[in-house]
């Protein structure tokens, strides 16, 4: 994906939120974003959790079981990177909405809300392309191998493109204004 490609469909991309009608909506708008990431995050520390216990399980049974079968413990640490790699794309996503929220200001918050909905849609693709990859190892451990192209790693393209957004519209922020909104931020993240 090209940045090219990015920026013609964010041309043509209608943002999804229309209840966002003043600076208080989009900061109401960027917690409840924001809430649903530490979600996610939750989430996934709960499967991080879960493969450190199978993989426990597993080795037990292999220890006394190791003469009839023995289950791939290293599918769990493979499981593992995948798991930590998309915890690691919502951090990434949330400094991005706090990098936002300390730039939003009356002029520009319907600007900055068209462009955390289009942050959403591709989050939630590379959450997406995470999944695939973790639905790939299990059925590899079951020895088959399928190809879908219709996941792919988005990631570095899109982050290019927000960093040069959200830089677009820091950038249109008087300093004087910044230093006003960053109080706002601080009270947004409590």
């Amino acid at each position: 994906m090209e940045k090219k490609e990015l920026q013609e469909e964010y041309n043509t991309f209608t943002k999804n939120t229309t209840e966002v009608e003043s600076l208080e909506d989009f900061y109401l708008f960027l917690k409840e974003v924001g809430q649903g990431f530490k979600a996610d995050k939750k989430f996934l520390q709960k499967e991080l959790r879960e493969n450190s216990r199978w993989r426990l399980e597993a080795e037990i049974r292999n220890f006394f079981f190791f003469l009839f079968e023995e289950e791939e413990v290293e599918l769990y640490a493979e499981d593992d990177v995948i798991v930590k790699e998309g915890m690691t794309w919502i951090q990434i996503l949330q400094t991005y909405l706090e990098k936002i929220a300390s730039i939003a200001t009356e002029e520009n918050y319907g600007e900055l809300t068209k462009l955390v909905d289009f942050s959403i849609v591709y989050y939630e693709k590379e959450l997406a392309y995470y999944d695939h990859l973790r639905d790939d190892l299990e059925i590899m451990a079951r020895g088959y191998h399928v190809l879908n192209s219709k996941y792919q790693d988005i990631k570095g393209p899109f982050l290019n493109f927000l960093a040069e957004k959200v830089k677009e519209q820091e950038q249109k922020v008087p300093e004087d204004e910044k230093k006003e909104y960053q109080k706002r931020r601080i009270a947004w993240k409590k």
